[in-house]
Formats: structure tokens, sequence, C-alpha cells
């Protein structure tokens, strides 16, 4: 094996932690790079269309006869 295959390899316990660092942020990148640079374009002057405009705090809600909650008294804390 030459010495050439291996030179961009860190030497030092610095280059290896930097390399490692730069290797994290650079994953943990990606998808925000993905997002901004591939993901979906929204017109603003355009309504939302119907499959944006129904997402929101309550998409994953399960039983629609539920209600709203009750106050919670001592009896049920005990």
């Amino acid at each position: 094996m030459s010495s050439r295959s291996s030179s961009f390899l860190p030497k030092t316990k610095g280059g290896v932690a930097l390399l490692s660092i730069a290797t994290i942020v650079s994953i943990a990148a990606a998808p925000v790079v993905y997002r901004f640079k591939f993901g979906p374009k929204i017109d603003v002057d355009k309504p939302l269309p119907r499959n944006t405009a129904t997402r929101g705090a309550y998409v994953n809600t399960g039983s629609r006869d539920a209600g709203p909650d009750r106050p919670i008294s001592r009896e049920d804390i005990e």
C-alpha cells in the first residue's frame, strides 16, 4: 500500500476530531439543505392547496366525539 492513497487521512487527534465534527455537521445539515433547495415551493399569492390547508394541530386527532377536557379534581388524582 502506498502512502499516497492514505495521505488525506488526519495524522493527529485534532485532525481526527475536526474530520469527525465536519462529518457530523454535514450529515445533520443535509436535510435542511434539501428542504430549502429541493422542497416544495408554495406560492403565497395563491390559495393553499387542499391537502396543505387541512394540516394543522388537529390533523392526528383520532376521536371526534371526545369533546373538551374537563377540569381535574382531587377525586381524579386519588
